[in-house]
């Protein structure tokens, strides 16, 4: 590779690092450093258009990995289900038995609050409010108007057909 050649792999390599961790701290000091720029030079690359729409582009990436990550977050403790963590039988006299699963079945642990055993073997498992986990990613979906009042939220609007008194019975 020649030296001018080089050189402006080097300096496209520092510019790379300098726009990445400007894109993830903001923090002109720390990408300076961190690409080797003086902080004088590293001022001036923010009046680059270039570099400017590589820090946006990076900094949009990054909040929809992060938007993703959330919402994975949420999802895993709104649908979990404790027959994801226990194993339910009984046994020949009729007497139900709860057991852990095993772990190599039961890897996402995310929903799991607490999981505590006392001293005689009996123990408790907690999970993460699934009503709270559901309104939240809700929430982040765009499926709650928090405008609407909470009676409307809980009402329901059915036709039913024939007479209302068979229905009560």
């Amino acid at each position: 590779m020649s030296r001018s050649k080089e050189h402006m792999f080097s300096k496209n390599g520092a510019r790379e690092v300098f726009i990445s961790k400007y894109a993830e701290c903001s923090d002109l000091k720390a990408a300076a450093d961190a690409a080797g720029y003086t902080l004088r030079y590293a001022k001036s690359l923010l009046n680059d258009s270039g570099v400017c729409a590589e820090i946006e582009r990076l900094k949009k990436d990054t909040q929809s990995k992060l938007k993703e990550k959330v919402l994975e977050e949420w999802a895993s403790i709104a649908f979990a289900d404790m027959g994801d963590y226990l194993d339910f039988s009984s046994d020949c006299d009729g007497k139900a038995i709860i057991s852990l699963k095993d772990s190599s079945v039961c890897s996402d642990t995310r929903a799991v609050c607490e999981l505590a055993q006392a001293s005689n073997g009996t123990f408790k498992l907690k999970l993460y409010d699934k009503e709270n986990a559901l309104l939240q990613l809700s929430k982040l979906l765009g499926m709650y108007d928090e405008n609407k009042s909470s009676d409307e939220e809980n009402t329901i609007s059915v036709e039913l057909k024939g007479d209302i008194r068979e229905w009560a019975k």
